[in-house]
């Protein structure tokens, strides 16, 4: 049976994967300002992580005689997510963090992941709103609905 290679359909189809993570600086912001020493990742750290995403470029499933480059979509998913919405990535970073050290207390993690819910849901809804305050989007929505406002009431 021959095998098709389906690849991610993007703008740039010419990306090296393997260039783009090796010169990711995970100390900074995807803004370009550099984080505060406490925040900052030790480089042991930043090698695990760059493994890991390097390991991720591999990952590859069939789907209907198809080879799907699952991993790569996963990483441009990824980048992308935190491109436009950094305040909602790193929400979901500080949840998974709760959640890992919740997962790690025997006995009561279980109990304290419940707990969590209603803390992940603020701080979700927290920072996603955030990005979405600051898209053109969202400032042209509120716009036509000043202007709609404003013609039902001198109407």
């Amino acid at each position: 049976m021959e095998q098709n290679i389906l690849t991610i359909q993007d703008d740039n189809r010419f990306i090296d994967w393997e260039e783009e993570i090796n010169n990711l600086n995970f100390n900074k912001t995807p803004d370009g300002k550099t984080l505060p020493p406490e925040q900052r990742l030790s480089p042991s750290y930043n090698t695990k992580l760059r493994n890991a995403m390097l390991s991720m470029l591999e990952i590859t499933t069939q789907v209907g005689g198809v080879l799907v480059e699952a991993g790569k979509m996963a990483l441009k998913l990824v980048f992308e997510a935190i491109k436009r919405f950094p305040n909602t990535a790193c929400g979901l970073l500080i949840i998974g963090t709760l959640h890992a050290i919740a997962n790690n207390i025997p006995f009561f993690g279980f109990f304290l992941n419940g707990l969590l819910l209603p803390f992940d849901l603020i701080i979700l809804g927290v920072s996603l709103i955030r990005d979405l305050v600051n898209t053109e989007m969202f400032k042209n929505f509120m716009a036509a609905c000043g202007n709609y406002v404003n013609k039902k009431v001198l109407a």
